[in-house]
């Protein structure tokens, strides 16, 4: 048997300044390192989708920084992957490892294919975005933003692109405006929606599953830990990124296979800092809700929380506000579609939440944060001599001032 202070479950590369800091403070860690990559695939997705033309995986891996520097300290990697015996002793195929603190990275991967035409040939996401000269017809499954978003790159180059939602339909989880006005872009970009769930319909050359990503904590038993997951599959965690054991940690997507890289990031940096602290000097994460950006054509963002969260909160005191970009010059110009939606309370026009489908969504929904982080009414922005005339930031405060003449 094998024993660490510290046993990391995972090796994504945003996490590195994690095991570096530990090793580098002459702590003995032990690493599992996982098959497949999980804990790589959120952010090697991010930057798939938003890179122009096709994926340079060795582009990728330079970005995400795969190559670890150690000065000094103890580090063992372990190969994966492995399942746990109790809260304190992890088993791989190889090595029986106990240790008495663990910290949890373990990503997201897809879900299980939904079996439509099982004998075409499949493709992951990645994989059909990488191809220098990919060709078609190709069918995307799946019902959320990550299909959504995978038929929008690939119809770029390919011109034959469909997209076949699951039982649950198109983006069940969004806004009745903004699912519709996505579902219209799809279509306007000759993207074929099939609801058939590929009972009709031309059989495709690939298909592409791209159901929404889930945490990847099946078979690591993670009961006998004493771990508690959400219904979902994700590992509970607190502010402090703790579990529900005392000396179990967890970070990145394994918590919330949504989530941006830059909150995974952060996971890693106050894990460091826990690990190594008492209890009277724990770093806490901000509880306000972080944005989340998706990479459609146009992006969507979002950031608080959307129309039926506040009404179920909050009640009539809710009002909300739809601003339509044919409204900025700058989107007129550029014949861009998109919207803003302001979700505010009347009394004290605190600002609840905004979802952004637009050009520069992402940059956008940064100044929206800022409002719900700081607690500032909407009506304290009155001056649009702060927006730049002619830009999509100059939708900011037209969205903000619509809200405030509509509802104060």
């Amino acid at each position: 048997m094998k024993t660490h202070e510290i046993l990391i479950i995972g090796s994504a590369p945003l996490t590195h300044s994690l095991y570096a800091g530990l090793i580098n403070k002459k702590k003995d860690v032990g690493m599992v390192d996982l098959p497949d990559d999980p804990e790589t695939l959120l952010a090697r997705e991010s930057l798939a989708f938003r890179s122009h033309g096709p994926v340079d995986p060795q582009k990728i891996e330079s970005l995400l920084r795969l190559n670890l520097k150690i000065s000094s300290g103890k580090l063992e990697i372990y190969p994966g992957p492995g399942k746990f015996l109790d809260e304190w002793t992890f088993q791989t195929k190889e090595e029986t490892i106990r240790a008495s603190k663990i910290i949890i990275f373990s990503g997201c991967l897809a879900p299980q294919d939904r079996g439509i035409w099982p004998h075409v040939p499949r493709k992951t996401p990645l994989e059909i975005l990488s191809d220098p000269a990919p060709s078609g017809p190709a069918s995307v499954t799946g019902s959320g933003l990550r299909a959504f978003a995978t038929a929008q790159k690939l119809r770029k180059r390919i011109e034959n692109v469909s997209l076949v939602p699951g039982p649950e339909g198109l983006l069940p989880r969004l806004d009745a405006e903004i699912k519709s006005a996505l579902v219209g872009m799809l279509t306007g970009q000759g993207i074929q929606i099939d609801e058939s769930f590929g009972t009709a319909g031309t059989q495709p050359r690939w298909i592409v599953p791209a159901d929404d990503l889930i945490s990847n904590t099946t078979g690591f038993e993670f009961d006998k830990a004493g771990i508690s997951l959400a219904p979902t599959g994700e590992i509970r965690i607190n502010e402090e990124c703790r579990a529900s054991r005392p000396h179990f940690w967890a970070g990145g997507a394994v918590t919330d296979p949504r989530m941006d890289p830059a909150l995974e990031k952060r996971h890693a940096e106050i894990i460091a800092d826990n690990v190594l602290t008492s209890a009277l000097f724990k770093t806490k994460m901000d509880l306000d809700p972080s944005p989340r950006t998706f990479p459609t054509i146009p992006p969507y963002s979002q950031v608080g929380l959307s129309e039926k969260e506040a009404k179920i909160r909050f009640g009539n005191n809710v009002e909300v506000l739809t601003f339509a970009l044919k409204n900025n010059s700058r989107a007129v110009l550029e014949n861009s579609e998109g919207m803003i939606k302001i979700i505010g309370k009347r009394r004290g026009a605190e600002l609840l939440g905004v979802q952004i489908l637009a050009p520069r969504a992402e940059e956008l929904i940064v100044f929206f944060d800022l409002i719900i982080r700081g607690s500032i009414p909407l009506t304290e922005f009155s001056e649009c001599n702060h927006f730049p005339a002619g830009t999509y930031a100059e939708a900011i405060i037209q969205s903000i001032t619509a809200w405030n003449e509509t509802y104060c």
